[in-house]
């Protein structure tokens, strides 16, 4: 399953790392990805980091 995540708090993070270690496919939305990149590599899996487009 693809699942995202807006926000990478103390509550995101724990979530998208339990949904990530089940197999999910995460997404961690953010408004700079880039700083995410500790997140990412802390996570593993299939974890990424993006922006959330507006339509």
């Amino acid at each position: 399953m693809k699942i995202g995540i807006i926000g990478s708090g103390s509550i995101g993070s724990t979530i998208g790392k339990l949904w990530s270690d089940a197999g999910h496919e995460v997404l961690f939305s953010s408004r700079n990805p880039e700083k995410l990149s500790g997140l990412i590599e802390r996570v593993g899996g299939t974890v990424k980091s993006g922006t959330v487009e507006k339509p």
